[in-house]
């Protein structure tokens, strides 16, 4: 074998080797995956969903927040709030404030902060920490807390359990009275401060007072039995707190979201179950208020969740069955012991003659024409109405929803006809030709039933053309009316703002005329600068004169004279000059502290000293101002002035005794008798002897000389 022969075979080997050991490798896929969504905030998970127990919002933000390191109120203003108030509040405690009590319930705040929040953290069970489920089945009203309430053992077991202290949502409710785990009465105000705190504040901490950051849990009393208080209704507070825990809990697990119709119509069931459709017995036996009731059963409001609450517990069913319409209610008889007050006989003097009504009632449904309602309550003796609809509720219905039935057919011909010639639309076209302002050819038609003003104007041409040209020219009138405002308020001095502009027009906010009448806007704004130049130049003259005044005047004074309640506007204008006025007043009231200190004692060392009242009116300034600065030399002035007063009054009283013994004893000397009148006419002062010091004199000396006093 040749070696070109040898080296080919060996090639031709080393190539069947190489392909018989080849691999193949899957293709890579070079797609960048599919990284999902990361949330801004961490997504902790809340405690007791789907449980009595279940976390508050609030206390499930508070912990949120401190997961993070942060102060709820920096994460509820910085996070929550853009996305919750759009445009933000100016004021930074507005937020947390406002949306404190609103947090737990079933408003729009809440919503708007479970949304906010479930965007954050990517979570979708926060809604089961409110009351959100319960809108419109049960009334908003009444139903959270205004203050915070707290059970103190609840906080302290979690804590030495170490377990995750929270708040559940059973304390944010206004029926929720005493814990059912501890039965003890929940507390709302602090035990060291002895103060009430909202439930959400910029300082708050699970556990903790946000008043004197001092710890809330003890369990002093969780063991002891209940007090005085609690011990008359305390089996209805815990029933209570243990069914508003079963609705907390139920939400999660419900398929549909419960509707008001189903509770009411359960509430009408137990009406007619209990009483026989007596909306004021039910209410007496059951402890609710009958005009609550009645406006429920009327469906002008939703019914209170206290109500649904006491109804449940008396009649015996769940507060779930009562509001997913399938409770069965027991007995009447067996449930006469649950009553508030017992029942009367006039309850069974209806049942007495109910089979009697109830086949009148029937054949008044085989009736044609079917009768109104009030023809039969009238034939059954039932004053008023409402008596014949408490007693028969179901039969009341069908013969109202007959009668109702028969009348609407009486009418559809005739409003057919009337829908047809139009006459109903061209009495209001009419009615809107005559308003003032004109409405606007959309607003007619929304009127008549059209979603657009296209329909107007296919149906009524003619109509349409009057609408359109009697709205454009009263918008030509009001677009003159504002243009020829705003060249006034360009003449003005000082210039309007545009928000006071737009309140002088009637229009509610100056957005209006910013987006009609921009420029006009703008030309007014930049009018603005200008006046405030000019003013600031006025009163930089007023202070500059004012540094040569005497007396130097205060920075207050000034700031009346130019027109501001305070100095701080000019202090912030105007420093260096505001600087001097101070420092001149400065020296000035020194130069005047020296002046009163030399005059009040001068004033100590003159024979008649005077009052500080006097003295200041010397000075020229305020007797408070005396005492403010002086207060020692102003009462040693005043103890001074008040010594010497005393003396003179003294010298006179002697002088006036002397007097009346000269003149008594001159009279008794000449023989004539001394009365007070001749005695009184001889004196310095002929001004009578009427004081009592003058008769007292007189008794004295007339005493002293022995002479009988007479009546002359």
């Amino acid at each position: 074998m040749s070696a070109s022969a040898s080296r080919s075979a060996i090639k031709s080997g080393g190539n069947s080797v190489r392909a018989e050991t080849r691999i193949i490798y899957p293709f890579w896929d070079l797609a960048p995956p599919v990284i999902p969504a990361r949330s801004r905030l961490y997504a902790l998970e809340p405690i007791g969903v789907g449980s009595a127990e279940v976390e508050s919002l609030s206390s499930y933000l508070l912990r949120l927040a401190a997961e993070h390191c942060l102060p709820v109120s920096a994460m509820f203003e910085e996070m929550i709030a853009p996305l919750v108030w759009e445009p933000r509040p100016a004021s930074p405690g507005f937020i947390v404030h406002n949306a404190a009590r609103a947090l737990n319930g079933m408003g729009t705040t809440a919503a708007a902060c479970v949304q906010a929040l479930e965007s954050l953290t990517t979570r979708t069970d926060l809604r089961w920490l409110t009351t959100m489920i319960w809108q419109g089945v049960f009334t908003i009203q009444y139903w959270l807390r205004p203050a915070r309430a707290w059970c103190p053992a609840c906080f302290e077991s979690q804590r030495r359990e170490e377990r995750v202290i929270f708040e559940p949502l059973l304390w944010a409710s206004r029926v929720v009275t005493v814990c059912p785990t501890h039965k003890r009465a929940l507390v709302t105000v602090c035990p060291h401060c002895r103060d009430e705190s909202p439930p959400l504040t910029r300082k708050s901490r699970i556990g903790y007072c946000p008043k004197c950051l001092r710890w809330l849990g003890s369990m002093d009393d969780a063991e002891q039995p209940p007090n005085e208080s609690l011990t008359v209704d305390l089996d209805w507070r815990i029933w209570a707190a243990k069914a508003a825990g079963e609705l907390f809990a139920a939400p999660p697990a419900m398929v549909a979201p419960p509707q008001r119709s189903t509770l009411r119509e359960t509430i009408a069931r137990c009406v007619d179950h209990f009483t026989n459709g007596c909306i004021r017995a039910f209410a007496r036996h059951f402890g609710i208020v009958d005009d609550l009731l009645r406006l429920c059963l009327k469906k002008q409001t939703p019914p209170g969740v206290e109500m649904a609450l006491r109804i449940s517990y008396v009649s015996g069913v769940s507060p779930l069955e009562l509001v997913t319409g399938t409770a069965v209610f027991p007995d009447p008889a067996s449930r006469q012991e649950m009553f508030v007050y017992p029942s009367t006989q006039h309850i069974y003097g209806k049942h007495r003659r109910y089979g009697q009504e109830r086949l009148i009632l029937e054949e008044a449904l085989n009736e044609t024409p079917p009768p109104s309602p009030a023809e039969v309550a009238a034939r059954l003796l039932y004053r008023p109405t409402s008596s014949f609809r408490h007693a028969h509720p179901e039969l009341y219905r069908q013969i109202k929803a007959r009668h109702t039935a028969f009348r609407q057919e009486q009418k559809r011909p005739r409003m057919i006809k009337l829908v047809i010639k139009g006459l109903v639309a061209e009495r209001i076209i009419n009615a809107a030709l005559q308003e003032h302002p004109p409405p606007s050819t959309l607003e007619v038609a929304r009127r008549i039933g059209y979603s657009e003003s296209k329909g107007l104007k296919q149906r009524f041409p003619e109509f349409h053309r009057q609408i359109t040209d009697r709205h454009d020219q009263y918008q030509k009138q009001l677009d003159e009316a504002v243009r020829n405002c705003f060249q006034l308020a360009m003449s003005e001095d000082p210039p309007p703002t545009v928000p006071e502009l737009a309140r002088r027009l009637g229009f509610i906010a100056d957005w209006t005329l910013k987006a009609r009448y921009p420029d006009l806007c703008r030309a007014l704004d930049a009018r603005r600068p200008e006046y405030r130049q000019r003013r600031l130049s006025q009163i930089e003259t007023i202070l500059k004169q004012a540094c040569h005044e005497r007396p130097a005047p205060t920075l207050k004074e000034l700031a009346r004279r130019c027109g501001y309640q305070s100095c701080m506007a000019l202090s912030e204008s105007f420093p260096e000059i505001c600087r001097q006025i101070s420092a001149r007043f400065a020296a000035e009231r020194k130069e005047w502290l020296v002046h009163a200190k030399a005059q009040l004692l001068s004033a100590l060392d003159e024979a008649i000293p005077p009052s500080v009242k006097e003295l200041s009116r010397r000075l020229g300034y305020a007797q408070g101002r005396m005492y403010k600065h002086f207060p020692e030399d102003c009462a040693e002035l005043s103890a001074r002035r008040s010594r010497y007063l005393k003396e003179e009054n003294i010298k006179r009283k002697q002088q006036r005794r002397e007097e009346i013994r000269r003149s008594i004893i001159e009279l008794h000397a000449q023989g004539i008798y001394p009365s007070l009148r001749r005695v009184g006419n001889r004196l310095s002062k002929p001004s009578g002897m009427s004081g009592s010091f003058d008769i007292e004199v007189f008794r004295e000396v007339m005493s002293e000389l022995g002479i009988q006093m007479t009546r002359k």
